[in-house]
C-alpha cells in the first residue's frame, strides 16, 4: 500500500515548464528602421484607403446610440453598434493588404479610426484586425482624442507617436475622400518586442 501511495504522489506532480526566453530588445538602429518602414506603410494607407468608404461603415443608428445610450444600461451603445457589412469587409481587406507591405521581420497592424460625429472630441476604432493595438481595448467603444490623434485630423499630415512604456511604435496617417476632406485616420503600429530587422 505504501508503494502505491508513493506512485500516486509522483503521478500528480506537474511537469516543470521551460523558462521562456527573454524578449529581444530592439536596438536604436532597428527602431529607426522600423519607424521608417511604418511611415512607408502609412503613406500607402493615405494614398490607397477610400475616405468615402470609411464614411459608409458605421450606421447612423450606431452613431446615435453612442450619444443617446441608456444610462441604466452601460452596454446599450455596444449592443446597438452596427456596421454596413459591404463597406466594412472591403475596408478590412484593404487594411490587411496594406499591413502586409511591411518588410520581413516586422509584424504591423493597421487600425481604422473615425471621429464620432455625435460626440465632441471622441474617436472610435472602426476596424482592428487583431494583434498589436495602441489604444483599442476590449469593451471600449470610443475614447477621447489624444494630442497626436487631434494633430493628424487637423493637420492632415502623418504623426509619429512616442512609444512610451508600451514599447509600441505608431504612426498615424489621415484618410481622405475625393474632395480631400479628412474622414478618419489609420493607426499603423508595430511592437519593439522581438523586432528583427533583416534589411
Amino acid at each position: 500500500m505504501a508503494k502505491n501511495r508513493s506512485k500516486a504522489k509522483v503521478a500528480r506532480k506537474a511537469p516543470r515548464k521551460p523558462k521562456a526566453a527573454p524578449a529581444r530588445k530592439a536596438s536604436a538602429a532597428d527602431v529607426k528602421k522600423a519607424l521608417a518602414a511604418l511611415h512607408e506603410v502609412a503613406r500607402a494607407c493615405t494614398v490607397m484607403f477610400d475616405g468615402e468608404l470609411c464614411r459608409q461603415i458605421v450606421t447612423e443608428r450606431s452613431w446615435k446610440w453612442m450619444r443617446d445610450f441608456d444610462p441604466a444600461d452601460v452596454w446599450s451603445a455596444h449592443d446597438n453598434y452596427d456596421v454596413e457589412h459591404g463597406p466594412f469587409i472591403a475596408a478590412k481587406k484593404t487594411l490587411l493588404r496594406l499591413q502586409n507591405l511591411a518588410p520581413a521581420g516586422m509584424v504591423v497592424r493597421c487600425s481604422l479610426w473615425q471621429p464620432v460625429p455625435t460626440l465632441k472630441d471622441r474617436v472610435t476604432c472602426v476596424i482592428q484586425n487583431g494583434g498589436i493595438a495602441r489604444w483599442q481595448d476590449f469593451g471600449t467603444l470610443h475614447m477621447g482624442l489624444t494630442p497626436q490623434q487631434r494633430r493628424v485630423l487637423k493637420s492632415g499630415k502623418p504623426v509619429q507617436v512616442p512609444p512610451g512604456k508600451s514599447g509600441i511604435l505608431t504612426v498615424l496617417t489621415p484618410v481622405r475622400d475625393s474632395l480631400k476632406e479628412i474622414t478618419g485616420f489609420v493607426e499603423v503600429s508595430t511592437s519593439q518586442k522581438d523586432l528583427v530587422i533583416n534589411w
